[in-house]
């Protein structure tokens, strides 16, 4: 079962999956005033309730000393390793959270993954004092926002730039503090070129008919060692689409060519 909220601030359930939760049309997790007092009590007694416990347990204590106390669960090693920075920069901490891709309204699991950030966040910065750098981006150009928008008569940017206004709205009555960076994919067209060109360069990548670039998986040795699988186990189609012109089935794209009429 999946908790949602729409427009009129009342809780409710749904077994609809992820997916076509994030197609609906309403938001569904945004807060209305008269409601907003319920929704803080929740998330008092609920994720935020595990931030108040850190800060409670750190009163007290010097920071530097509670630094040494923290450790994050590492996907690579699975197992929990002491937080530690760079030893040039013992203050600073750089933390990137991927984004969403903005063609439609936020859903609850989106909800989730920025309020365990945004908790990890106040840790690093206000609980153990590093100066913090979040950055967490926004896809705005991508098939499904063009599809959207011609669906709708819309320019892709002008749906995109609307999205995103409507997910700042959703992490404001979420409570999350905002990202020192949000950069768009937009902004940065020409350093995305620049990078695959180098990938190209490096024989990590190559260029099919069309104008797409694919990035050679095959290439890579230790390939899928973050997520614990092995290529022989993952069935083409499921996570990347199937297309004729690739070397390897797990080949995926690092650059789209427009289409006709985009």
């Amino acid at each position: 079962m999946s908790l949602a909220m729409h427009r009129g601030g009342q809780w409710h359930t749904t077994s609809s999956n992820r997916a076509r939760l994030g197609s609906c049309r309403q938001p569904l997790i945004r807060v209305t005033p008269t409601s907003f007092s319920d929704v803080s009590s929740l998330a008092r007694t609920g994720v935020c309730a595990h931030a108040a416990a850190a800060a409670a347990a750190l009163a007290g204590i010097d920071p530097q000393a509670a630094r040494a106390k923290l450790q994050l669960y590492n996907t690579m090693t699975r197992t929990k390793e002491t937080f530690t920075t760079r030893p040039e920069t013992p203050d600073r901490v750089q933390m990137y959270v991927c984004g969403v891709t903005v063609y439609d309204y936020s859903h609850i699991g989106h909800a989730r993954v920025y309020t365990a950030f945004d908790v990890l966040y106040r840790l690093l910065a206000a609980g153990l004092g590093y100066d913090v750098q979040y950055v967490r981006n926004f896809t705005d150009v991508d098939d499904k926002i063009i599809a959207r928008a011609a669906d709708a008569g819309e320019d892709p940017l002008a749906l995109a730039g609307r999205f995103i206004a409507e997910f700042h709205e959703d992490m404001r009555a979420l409570g999350c503090l905002p990202p020192t960076l949000e950069p768009r994919a937009t902004d940065f067209i020409p350093e995305m070129v620049a990078t695959i060109s180098r990938i190209i360069a490096n024989g990590h990548a190559y260029a099919v008919e069309g104008g797409d670039v694919f990035f050679n998986v095959g290439s890579l040795p230790g390939y899928g060692a973050l997520s614990g699988r092995v290529q022989e186990d993952n069935r083409a189609g499921e996570r990347v689409a199937v297309d004729a012109r690739k070397r390897g089935p797990a080949d995926f794209a690092l650059w789209k060519a427009s289409k006709p009429g985009e």
